[in-house]
This record gives C-alpha cells, structure tokens and sequence, in this order.
C-alpha cells in the first residue's frame, strides 16, 4: 500500500486488491455493449433486456451466428460518432447501438440473412 495526502491533511491510500475471475453466466439473451466510450477493447457481451419468453416469438426467433462491425459501427465505438445521431425508438434496444447486418438460424435450421435499421449485434433478433 502507498499512503498519500491531500491537501486539508486528507489521508488515504492506493491499494492492490485481486479481484476473483468473473465466471460466465447463461442468459436468456444478450448483446455486444462498450463499456468504455472510445475504447474498442471494452466491446463484450452482456445480458438484454430483450424479453424473448414468448412460446408464440419462437417461430419468429432467428438465433444470430455472425454480426460484422461496419465502418459507421467502428466509428460510434471509437467516439468519432454520436450515438445521438442514430436514436432508436425502442427503449429495449438502447444497449446494443451497433451492428446492421447478421446471419443466423431460424428454428428450423434454415440459414438466413438479413439487415436491421437499428443496432443488431444481439444473440437473436425476430423476423
């Protein structure tokens, strides 16, 4: 540890702490969000808040394999675009603003692509 003090006689102290590994968790549904703006490293996964319980949304599910990032994409992540430019109507899709294009299966097996106007780097989307 390294104590310090700040101006007004304010003691402190930088400390080292390991942190346990996160383990990973099943979810219904997730999508790619960045956790740090401007920082494309931060991209990962995490959990939506897309409801898809649904038993009548199954035959509608497409359960996404593949979504690319494109150059718009690429610059909302790295901070040289607003997010602001590109709103989305639905409140639930907030998370994941990237991703237009994917491919995936359907509950039959059928391959199938296709494109979104909204951010669509989700583990699955409905038809």
């Amino acid at each position: 540890p390294i104590n310090i003090i700040r101006s007004g006689n304010i003691w402190g102290s930088y400390r080292h702490f390991s942190l346990p590994s996160l383990e990973p968790k099943l979810v219904q549904s997730a999508c790619v969000s960045q956790m740090v703006l401007g920082d494309l490293s931060t991209l990962c996964w995490v959990q939506s808040r897309i409801p898809f319980v649904n038993d009548d949304d199954e035959e509608n599910l497409i359960r996404i394999v593949y979504a690319p990032l494109n150059f718009k994409d690429v610059m909302i992540a790295s901070g040289r675009l607003y997010l602001e430019l590109f709103s989305q109507s639905d409140e639930s899709n907030k998370n994941s603003s990237i991703g237009m294009e994917f491919v995936g299966f359907n509950k039959n097996g059928q391959r199938i692509m296709g494109m979104c106007s909204t951010g669509n780097a989700f583990d699955k989307v409905k038809k």
